[in-house]
C-alpha cells in the first residue's frame, strides 16, 4: 500500500480507528498499551472536531496535546503534527473551510513551542483551499491513493530530516528500525470510547 515505504524503513504501526475526535485520540494516548520502544510519533487529528461547537484554538491545542500525552510517555520520541487536510464532504459550510485554516494557522508556533515537528498540508489544497481533486475520492474527504502517497512521502522526508539533524538521538533506546504511531482522521487513525476528553488539559479560547 501507500504507507508500506514507511512500515519497511521505520517499522511504523497504525493505531485507530476511523471516525474519531481528537478526545478519543487522546484516550488512547493515555491509556492504550504500546511498545516501548516508540522513537516516532506522527499525529493525523482534528477533522472530526471541526463541526463541533469548539474554537480553531482549541482544536489546535487538543492536536498538541496528543502529542505532548505521547511525548510524556516516550520521552526521547519525535513527534510530527500534519495540519488538518483540507475537505469537502458533501460540499462543507464555508466557515468550516475557514476553522481548518484557523487551526492550521496556530499548529506551527504550538508545535515550535513544544518541540514537535509541523507537516504542512497545503500541498492538497486546491481552488479556495478546497480539496484538490486530483489527490483525493469522489466524496473530497479522503485522500485517494496518489494522496496517500505523497502524504506518506511527506511524512517519511520529515523524520529522515529529524534524524540527520539528531542522528543519535534514539541509539540507545531502539533498535534500528524505530516504531511509529499515527493516530488521526478517517483513512490514517483513530481510537476509543469519548469517556475522557481533553478539556481538563486545556483552556477553550476563541479566534
Amino acid at each position: 500500500s501507500s504507507w508500506d515505504v514507511l512500515k519497511d524503513e521505520f517499522g511504523a504501526a497504525n493505531f485507530g480507528i476511523g471516525g474519531d475526535s481528537l478526545e478519543n485520540v487522546l484516550f488512547r494516548a493515555k491509556h492504550g498499551s504500546y511498545p516501548s520502544n516508540i522513537g516516532n510519533i506522527v499525529a493525523i487529528a482534528g477533522t472530526n472536531n471541526l463541526k463541533r461547537a469548539q474554537s480553531a484554538r482549541y482544536i489546535a491545542e487538543g492536536i498538541i496535546e496528543i502529542g505532548n500525552t505521547f511525548r510524556r510517555r516516550h520521552d526521547k520520541s519525535n513527534v510530527f503534527i500534519v495540519g488538518i487536510l483540507p475537505r469537502d464532504a458533501n460540499g462543507d459550510k464555508w466557515w468550516l473551510q475557514e476553522k481548518r485554516i484557523n487551526v492550521n494557522n496556530h499548529l506551527p508556533a504550538l508545535c515550535k513551542q513544544h518541540h514537535f515537528v509541523y507537516i504542512e498540508p497545503t500541498f492538497f489544497e486546491g481552488e479556495n483551499k478546497k480539496p484538490h481533486t486530483d489527490f483525493y475520492d469522489v466524496k473530497k474527504l479522503h485522500l485517494n491513493e496518489q494522496g496517500n502517497i505523497i502524504l506518506s512521502s511527506m511524512i517519511l522526508n520529515a523524520i529522515r530530516n529529524a534524524h540527520s539533524i539528531h542522528p543519535t538521538s534514539h541509539t540507545d533506546t531502539t533498535p534500528t528500525h524505530t516504531r511509529e504511531i499515527f493516530n488521526g482522521e478517517p483513512g490514517y487513525c483513530n481510537g476509543e470510547p469519548e469517556s475522557i476528553g481533553y478539556r481538563r488539559h486545556i483552556t477553550d479560547t476563541q479566534t
